[in-house]
């Protein structure tokens, strides 16, 4: 592996080269590989798109994060296998206990061999490998004071109404395990990317997300190794 591409709803193609490739691996789910740039140190990709890279996750960290409270007593993060989201959280928020839903275990061994994560190891934090939607439905209401979806960038391939219904029946289980007053924060993927039809993919989400939340609310924010501004929702229940 000499380079991997970051594909931009410009069109435009960044060519990221590679400095020491480090682990790649296929599981049930996705292609998982970690790698050095000199760019952008070391990245995570999942199916050949990048998740988390060492120079700048935590400016998505805190950007996902953005509503969380000091108040904040438990936190459900969906996805986050790389660890990075929920490191950031407990230092914004030490009193807090994060649960970590993830679908793919080999994900966490990735960022636990390769990136040297340690968070799991956190007697704060819960890891469970599990599917969101198996998970959600045994919670019960009122569990949570906020949720993040770290979820991959198309979670359910390309298709745009499997995609709607995904993101419909996550927020809706998600609204239901929240407290009065809880929140939750999705990323949004980036801020020109279009649906096939016409329109934002972010003006889609939000739509779904009003569904669910009475207050929804958006942000956008620039990094660097994503490749352009990208937006993050935020609902309150």
């Amino acid at each position: 592996m000499s380079h991997f591409d970051i594909l931009c709803a410009s069109g435009d193609n960044l060519r990221i080269p590679v400095t020491k490739l480090l682990h790649t691996s296929r599981s049930p789910y996705q292609e998982i590989t970690v790698c050095d740039t000199s760019q952008f140190g070391r990245c995570l990709l999942l199916d050949d798109v990048i998740q988390t890279a060492e120079s700048d996750h935590e400016l998505y960290d805190r950007a996902v994060l953005h509503k969380l409270r000091l108040s904040d007593r438990k936190l459900l993060i969906l996805g986050g296998g790389d660890g990075d989201v929920a490191a950031q959280a407990l230092v914004i928020n030490p009193e807090l206990h994060v649960t970590v839903v993830e679908l793919d275990g080999a994900v966490v061994a990735a960022a636990r061999d390769h990136l040297g994560q340690t968070v799991f190891e956190n007697s704060r934090v819960e890891l469970i490998v599990e599917d969101a939607f198996t998970f959600l439905p045994r919670v019960g209401s009122a569990a949570f004071d906020g949720i993040i979806c770290d979820l991959t960038d198309f979670p359910v391939g390309y298709d745009q109404e499997q995609g709607a219904e995904f993101y419909s029946r996550i927020f809706s289980a998600s609204s239901a395990t929240l407290k009065w007053g809880g929140w939750i924060a999705v990323y949004a993927g980036a801020t020109d990317l279009m649906l096939d039809g016409g329109g934002r993919v972010v003006d889609r989400l939000r739509g779904l997300l009003s569904e669910s939340f009475g207050k929804v609310e958006c942000t956008e924010g620039f990094v660097p190794s994503f490749g352009e501004p990208c937006c993050y929702l935020y609902g309150e229940r």
